[in-house]
């Protein structure tokens, strides 16, 4: 059993760790200015293309969604799910609203196509337009998932 829990922890953190690194990336890749810093340019080598890796869809959007949540918020979510689907050594791991979904995402909890709990636990806080963002979204498959 702590083998499992200790194998728990070691992806939670390795997947924490893999997107903080792929939103730090692309902030990077889009924050290049243009000459005399005008003009916004997206600019990525031609030899980064192939070999860069891209954020799925669906971290997009629940990166959307927690961009979203104050504080307050996340810590509403987090005590509603203590517990339940948040166990309490890993309440205080949590920072923020992309680490609670990335937190659900590896246990399971939720998916791309299962956000029940997530859209729930929005509309409990009342952020009921953010779960509908992301229940319209899913359903309209807007995210080439």
């Amino acid at each position: 059993m702590t083998c499992f829990a200790k194998n728990s922890e070691q992806v939670f953190t390795e997947l924490l760790e893999a997107v903080a690194a792929d939103i730090t990336n692309k902030e990077a890749e889009s924050s290049y200015q243009g000459h005399e810093g005008k003009n916004r340019v997206d600019f990525k080598p031609a030899a980064e293309e192939s070999s860069s890796q891209t954020i799925p869809a669906f971290r997009i959007l629940l990166n959307e969604i927690s961009d979203g949540l104050s504080p307050d918020k996340v810590e509403e979510m987090k005590n509603l799910l203590i517990d339940k689907q948040l166990l309490r050594k890993d309440e205080n791991k949590i920072k923020n609203g992309m680490g609670l979904f990335i937190y659900l995402e590896s246990t399971g909890a939720i998916s791309d196509n299962n956000v029940d709990l997530l859209v729930e636990l929005l509309t409990l806080i009342g952020r009921q337009p953010l779960g509908d963002k992301l229940r319209n979204a899913i359903s309209s498959s807007t995210l080439n998932l």
